[in-house]
């Protein structure tokens, strides 16, 4: 095969010295992933749960215009980094899988898991740009500094430029991997990632990790802490002047919490479940070893555990549109009236005789076939 630049990416480290011949590779290889193959089946179905789920959202969101707000078009956005993530996240594990029980080398394997590793990168840091910008609305909605400020991306132009920036973003972040992502012929077990040297790998991943997780989360736990403080406040100001915003404030109270509990819920599984994988990336690149070096010390359940940390991201995305169906009422019955227009066409309204302030409003369903009280 001619030279390239293609060579040039997957050219292998300086040569280390192994015992295993190659029947035996092929053992210790399918070894290592034997709890990939068993949990393999399972990772399909909740993958096209996470897909079809957000899709649903999305729709819900566009669809109904009280949720045309920023915070939900941020969603949006985030929705679609999760369905990125999941895709990219089961093709990383089934490479794995088939890299296991082929335990061969090619440029197209090689090409494929520089494409998935990139992906995978830039999508989860255009899901944390996007949790932390709508931490940021939130703050600014929630706690505005003057009377009459509204929403901070308070304009179609500002969302699309901060969804553009959180995809520009992950791919600056992300692209060194295309450099880094190989497939080692020793070890064609895994998409390896290569150790070109401390100055390179060491301050990639801690750049990575500082960007990429530890600004955001910083960014959010603040934003978060003043937004639950103030909302738990109890000694408020009542003068002529603050005496409209106080009423709104108490009108619209319960449901900023309800949407903050939302979200905090979601950013808490996503953020949660994300730090193993940068605590291992520290890890191999401080050991200043490959990937595949790193993982050869391991024996065969902890090597297991480092890929299952995979199938968690993919868990935590799962959990998301759980949280918002049970969280926001109208997303809810939104994708509720979709899924089944032929059996329910709901009208749902509030009776003329019910409380206006009372904590738990009493709705009327009109059916088609009838309509009863809930």
């Amino acid at each position: 095969m001619s030279t390239s630049s293609f060579d040039l990416w997957t050219a292998a480290l300086p040569e280390i010295n192994h015992t295993i011949n190659s029947s035996e590779n092929n053992k210790y290889a399918f070894n290592r992933f034997k709890l990939i193959r068993i949990v393999l089946p399972f990772i399909i179905f909740p993958s096209i749960f996470v897909i079809i789920a957000n899709c649903m959202i999305c729709y819900a969101i566009i669809k109904k215009k009280e949720l045309h707000t920023s915070t939900y078009y941020l969603m949006i956005n985030r929705a679609i980094s999760d369905c990125m993530i999941v895709i990219w996240s089961s093709a990383i594990i089934i490479l794995h899988y088939y890299l296991a029980l082929t335990n061969t080398s090619t440029s197209f394997l090689a090409i494929t898991c520089k494409i998935a590793m990139f992906s995978d990168v830039a999508a989860f840091t255009a899901s944390t740009f996007t949790l932390a910008a709508i931490s940021i609305e939130r703050y600014h909605t929630v706690l505005p500094s003057k009377p009459l400020k509204t929403s901070f991306f308070n304009t179609p132009l500002k969302l699309r430029m901060m969804a553009g920036f959180s995809w520009i973003a992950g791919i600056s972040m992300a692209w060194p991997l295309i450099i880094l992502t190989n497939v080692d012929p020793k070890n064609a077990w895994i998409c390896n990632v290569a150790y070109f040297g401390p100055s390179f790998n060491i301050t990639y991943v801690m750049i990575l990790f500082c960007i990429s997780f530890l600004l955001p989360a910083i960014l959010i736990a603040i934003s978060y802490f003043k937004i639950i403080q103030f909302l738990y406040r109890k000694n408020i100001v009542h003068s002529d002047q603050q005496y409209s915003r106080i009423l709104a404030f108490r009108h619209n109270r319960q449901r900023h919490l309800n949407t903050i509990k939302m979200l905090i819920l979601v950013t808490l599984g996503f953020m949660s479940t994300c730090l193993p994988i940068f605590l291992a990336y520290i890890a191999v690149s401080f050991s200043r070893r490959s990937l595949t070096d790193y993982l050869i010390q391991f024996n065969q359940n902890e090597t297991s555990l480092v890929q299952l940390g995979l199938i968690f991201i993919i868990i935590s995305c799962l959990l998301n549109p759980i949280i918002y169906l049970y969280y926001n009422y109208t997303i809810r019955t939104t994708v509720f009236t979709s899924c089944y227009p032929t059996h329910c066409s709901c009208i749902i309204t509030k009776p003329r005789g019910a409380i206006k302030h009372s904590a738990v409003p009493k709705l009327t369903i009109t059916r088609v076939l009838g309509s009863y009280d809930s």
